[in-house]
C-alpha cells in the first residue's frame, strides 16, 4: 500500500480527479444557495400596494424558489455525504480507472439532475435515476472502504 503523501498527491490521477470534480460540486453547490437567493429577491413585491393590485390570488410558495431550494437541499443531502466518502474510498488505492469513473458518474450526474430539477424541470423517471447513479456511487465507494479495512 502506498503512504498518504503519494496518495494524496497532484501526482496521483485519482486524487487529482476527486479534487476537480469535488471543487466543481462545492462551487455547484454554493452558485445554487445564491441563486435561491436571488430567485427569492425577484419573488418579492416590494411594496404591500403591488400586492393588492394582483387580480389573483397571491401565494406564498414561489414554484421556482421551491425547485431551486430542493435542489440544493438535495445537493447537500448527496454531495456533503460524497465527499468524505470518496476521500476515504482513496485511501483504499483503488483502481485508477474505477475510482476515477465513479467519481466523475457522480459529479456529472449530480450536476445533470440540478438541471433538469431546478432550470429545465423533465418528469420523472429523469431526476430519479440520476439520482440512483449517485445513490450506488456512493454505496459502492462505502462498501469498498468496509471491505478494505476491515
Amino acid at each position: 500500500m502506498e503512504d498518504f503523501f503519494t496518495i494524496f498527491s497532484p501526482t496521483n490521477p485519482v486524487f487529482r480527479t476527486y479534487a476537480f470534480w469535488s471543487t466543481v460540486l462545492m462551487v455547484k453547490m454554493l452558485f445554487l444557495g445564491i441563486g435561491t437567493g436571488f430567485q427569492r429577491k425577484l419573488a418579492i413585491f416590494s411594496k404591500k400596494e403591488a400586492v393588492k393590485s394582483q387580480t389573483k390570488a397571491v401565494s406564498n410558495v414561489n414554484e421556482d424558489i421551491e425547485r431551486m431550494r430542493r435542489a440544493h437541499m438535495n445537493d447537500m443531502e448527496n454531495i456533503l455525504i460524497f465527499l468524505p466518502l470518496c476521500f476515504a474510498y482513496i485511501l483504499t488505492n483503488p483502481f485508477p480507472w474505477l475510482a476515477m469513473t465513479l467519481i466523475k458518474a457522480f459529479a456529472i450526474t449530480r450536476i445533470l439532475h440540478t438541471l433538469v430539477y431546478a432550470f429545465a424541470p423533465v418528469p420523472q423517471p429523469t431526476r430519479f435515476i440520476l439520482f440512483l447513479v449517485g445513490v450506488f456511487v456512493n454505496a459502492y465507494m462505502g462498501f469498498s472502504i468496509v471491505k478494505a479495512f476491515f
